[in-house]
């Protein structure tokens, strides 16, 4: 619920075909030549198997009170399912990583929260933020998520973004993206501050992720923390200014993305 760029991004403040073995290989008896040309290796075999393992890995930059995010996570999901029911992309796997971005960066990481309604009344105005809360949530409705929420209090996410850092460099990026939409889903749809000690500590639990070495990342305000800071350096430094930002192979597209589109990207970062 923050300033909304084109395609739903929130602004912060060539093949040559091998001839068969047996023809290319001398051959010491006729079983050894009976065998090898049953079974003749091409290029474009080889180049087919290379496709059916290739992973193709997806850098999504966000923020965890960015609704437009949220939604960017479902569409991007439906974009790889269907392209992975397809057949170019059998066999295909998309590795998402997740990055950190800041709408307010400037809120302390101890920061008790205040009311969402009051900041984005605040931000923006009261009759701005009550013309845009109901297609948020008829949007949240069109992707499947569950109801969109506006009560309970926005604050730093700099804490989210430590655990979802750590999440994917100990764990690995499925769980990174388990622990993605637990945090989406706790303060979109569960009024749940974003900041607080046991929503982190409960989103991680909810992951899969292991409650003791969560609450370690969680209580140790160092942890991760040099880490997710250069990100963010990094990040503003590329010139992102809105997120959801996804980078696809080759392609860089901001904003929360119709899945055709995104999809085309992943079709084109699968074949390149």
């Amino acid at each position: 619920m923050l300033a909304r760029a084109a395609g739903g991004a929130l602004l912060a403040s060539r093949s040559v075909q091998a001839l068969p073995l047996a023809r290319q290989l001398p051959l010491r008896s006729s079983r050894q030549s009976l065998r090898l040309a049953a079974f003749p290796v091409t290029t474009a075999a080889m180049a087919a198997n290379d496709a059916a393992q290739r992973t193709v890995k997806i850098d999504v930059v966000s923020d965890t009170v960015c609704p437009w995010c949220y939604v960017g996570k479902a569409r991007l999901q439906k974009a790889i399912s269907s392209f992975q029911s397809k057949p170019e992309g059998k066999g295909v796997r998309f590795e998402v990583n997740w990055h950190p971005f800041q709408l307010n960066p400037g809120a302390p990481a101890d920061d008790p929260g205040k009311p969402k309604l009051e900041v984005y009344y605040s931000k923006f105005g009261k009759e701005r933020v009550e013309a845009m809360l109901p297609q948020m949530a008829a949007t949240f409705q069109q992707e499947g998520l569950p109801p969109y929420s506006m009560e309970g209090k926005t604050g730093s996410t700099l804490n989210s973004h430590r655990l979802i850092s750590w999440a994917g460099k100990a764990h690995g990026v499925e769980a990174q993206n388990r622990l993605v939409d637990k945090l989406f889903e706790s303060y979109f749809t569960q009024a749940k501050y974003i900041n607080d000690r046991s929503v982190l500590l409960d989103a991680a639990v909810g992951a899969g992720l292991p409650e003791k070495e969560a609450a370690a990342v969680i209580d140790d305000p160092t942890a991760v923390l040099d880490e997710v800071e250069g990100e963010l350096r990094r990040a503003y430094a590329s010139g992102i200014s809105g997120v959801p930002n996804f980078s696809i192979g080759r392609q860089q597209l901001s904003g929360a993305q119709d899945p055709s589109v995104l999809e085309r990207a992943l079709a084109a970062a699968a074949a390149a």
